[in-house]
């Protein structure tokens, strides 16, 4: 069941955007535009990561892909890469660069494969639990 979408006014720069129903009380709305323009400048800003992250956003369809993409990516980096070097600092100190570079090329991939991997079982979880 889809729903519903209202009207609502960025709560920046005023423009109309779309809002489901089940966000209506989030207590700031946020054009891509402006919201392009809070990530920029979000270490000069005022606004707490938490603030920021409360904030619903009217993201255009065409982006949407493209923004999914790069949490991935950046979620991968900021969750996986600190055990990564951990683990394997010293095994890659004692190899050369060029084979460092392959591993560590190949440990990302097969990291982002589990990743897709994962989310396809729980897609598919969700989509069983829905009939």
């Amino acid at each position: 069941m889809e729903n519903k979408s209202v009207k609502v006014n960025c709560s920046f720069c005023g423009k109309e955007i779309e809002c489901p129903e089940n966000m209506l009380d989030t207590k700031k709305h946020a054009c891509y535009q402006c919201f392009e323009e809070i990530m920029e400048k979000k270490d000069t800003e005022k606004m707490t990561e938490e603030e920021i992250e409360r904030i619903h956003v009217d993201i255009p369809r065409d982006k949407a892909d493209e923004i999914a993409d790069n949490y991935m990516i950046n979620s991968v980096v900021d969750e996986a890469f600190p055990r990564f070097w951990k683990d394997e600092k010293e095994r890659l100190k004692d190899m050369p660069r060029r084979d460092a570079v392959y591993y560590a090329f190949g440990s990302g991939a097969t990291a982002m494969l589990g990743l897709v991997k994962q989310m396809e079982e729980e897609a598919e979880r969700r989509e069983k639990s829905k009939k």
